[in-house]
């Protein structure tokens, strides 16, 4: 009985550890979102890398392949912006 606490200061550890749990509840679903707005963002790229190379396709094959440069650059371009993307 010398190590028990009172009912007030068990509702105060309690409390805390309430608030402390609802703390970390909410960043787990913040990091959720992130990750999934990561996700879409990759797929985005993905599709874009996809378009952007199926026309310079078609463009290559009518033009000598004069587009390969451009196309490399765009590219790069979409890339670089969509891994700089903050989140």
């Amino acid at each position: 009985m010398a190590d028990a606490i009172t009912m007030q200061e068990f509702k105060k550890r309690n409390s805390r550890f309430n608030e402390q749990i609802t703390a970390l509840q909410t960043q787990t679903i913040s990091l959720q979102q992130q990750e999934q707005q990561k996700q879409s963002a990759a797929a985005d790229t993905a599709a874009l890398e996809k378009g952007i190379m199926g026309r310079s396709e078609l463009q290559g094959s009518r033009s000598n392949q004069k587009w390969l440069p451009r196309s490399s650059t765009t590219l790069w371009y979409v890339r670089t912006a969509m891994t700089n993307i903050s989140i």
